[in-house]
């Protein structure tokens, strides 16, 4: 099928989705609906069910804004509004150049916005180039830069999975020399951010081979239900970054999953327009085998979606599990991806009903997370039930779960049987002996 239809198909489900769920789905206000057509200029119908983003974003701005504040042209600090005009002037300035030009560096984007007057002629450039660059990772959700504990001559990328490299082998800081490099370039002097499916480490060598043939797994078989309850330590930790989307962690047991599936959908474009194709590797200048090309990261965010179904909403006992989970902070909800709930906890989900599958094969359905997959694979294939409930629970091999509870139920009932013999053998003989 080909990333055309398959866009189509998605943003057909998502707007039948939308008109079932009017009820629950935030408003944005203008202004956010402004950003977002800025990052996915083909996507406004689509843009307008990311209520969620407006909070999200203002709780990013929040650590930098007396920054922003310094080098923004024609900001007036009594004027509210005046603000939110020049961050939103700045915002589509960052997105503009960087769709333009795929190999467009944060070094040429800042000197842009300082030739459209939108970022002061005097900005320091080492401040520039850290705004710019934490401007494209809340744009893109690839990255969050760590403006606050950045020395000036580096930028850097908070650590979002506590020490964790995973498989993309992440590094947290970079002189500010890579920012005169394309985007891409940039991205993978921190690590393998937008890995393609040729991508193999060493350690995943090992994975596969100690799994031997694995070439599907099925929501039976490979779940977060069966994940809770077989593993010995098992968390959800859910992540703003795509890039840590199914990373697993296991010293410490933590699966780390991606919150904001609509986002994702929001992205998907047959133009490859939207700003996190610009994190691609170019055609024009190829970096890399194991780097992400923009038909890698179509099929990255439309695998993202079907793994929530994977995971949580193909298998009854996880989607009851999904409905203990918190992956948006509480009381209030204001970021909420309401796309979340409908992936994880229905039964059917209108968006990916025509994607699912009994069984998937990794190679085919799973080409850019087929890595991840087998090692949370791995991880389940190691841990065996140690408990009565967990016997009850284990249901990968489904031949042998039936075959041990036929046995066990048939053999309780035959030592029932033989011991009411007994008993009324012994009933029999006492009554003999008066």
């Amino acid at each position: 099928m080909s990333n055309e239809s398959v866009y189509t198909q998605f943003k057909t489900r998502l707007e039948k989705f939308a008109h079932q769920d009017k009820r629950t789905r935030l408003a944005p206000q203008d202004l956010t609906v402004e950003l977002l057509e800025a990052i996915a200029p083909r996507s406004s119908e689509l843009t307008k069910h990311l209520g969620w983003y407006q909070h999200w974003l203002d709780k990013q701005l929040l650590p930098i804004r007396s920054s922003l504040r310094d080098c923004l042209q024609g900001f007036d600090a009594a004027n509210e509004d005046n603000w939110q005009l020049c961050v939103a002037q700045l915002w589509k300035g960052v997105a503009e150049r960087s769709r333009a030009d795929k190999l467009a560096t944060v070094d040429s984007i800042v000197e842009d916005l300082v030739k459209h007057k939108i970022l002061k002629r005097d900005v320091k450039t080492s401040l520039g180039r850290q705004i710019v660059f934490a401007l494209l990772g809340w744009q893109t959700m690839l990255w969050k830069s760590d403006i606050g504990n950045c020395p000036p001559s580096q930028i850097c990328i908070e650590d979002e999975m506590d020490g964790f490299a995973g498989q993309s082998s992440l590094v947290f800081r970079q002189e500010q020399c890579h920012c005169a490099k394309p985007l891409s370039e940039l991205l993978m002097s921190f690590g393998v951010i937008l890995p393609s499916p040729r991508f193999w480490t060493h350690d995943e060598d090992k994975e596969q081979a100690s799994l031997g043939s694995l070439s599907t797994v099925s929501s039976s078989t490979l779940n977060a239900h069966l994940l809770m309850s077989m593993a010995k330590q098992f968390k959800i930790e859910w992540t703003d970054i795509l890039t840590h989307h199914l990373e697993y962690d296991s010293l410490k047991g933590k699966l780390f999953l991606y919150r904001f599936p609509s986002f994702c959908l929001s992205n998907i474009d047959e133009t490859t327009d939207s700003v996190i194709y610009t994190c691609a590797q170019s055609t024009l200048k190829p970096i890399s085998p194991f780097w992400a090309t923009t038909t890698d990261i179509t099929t990255l965010l439309q695998e993202t979606l079907q793994s929530y179904r994977l995971l949580f909403g193909q298998t009854k006992a996880a989607r009851k599990y999904y409905r203990t989970l918190r992956p948006f902070p509480r009381p209030s909800n204001l970021t909420a991806d309401e796309l979340l709930h409908e992936l994880c906890g229905r039964k059917r989900c209108e968006l990916t009903v025509a994607c699912e599958k009994e069984s998937y094969d990794l190679d085919e359905d799973f080409p850019m997370y087929k890595n991840r997959l087998v090692v949370l694979a791995n991880a389940l294939a190691k841990e065996k039930p140690r408990t009565w409930k967990q016997l009850w629970h284990d249901k990968r091999d489904s031949a042998q779960w039936l075959t041990f509870w036929l046995v066990l139920v048939i053999g309780g009932i035959g030592l029932i049987l033989q011991f009411t013999q007994v008993v009324l053998a012994l009933i029999s003989t006492i009554f003999d002996l008066h």
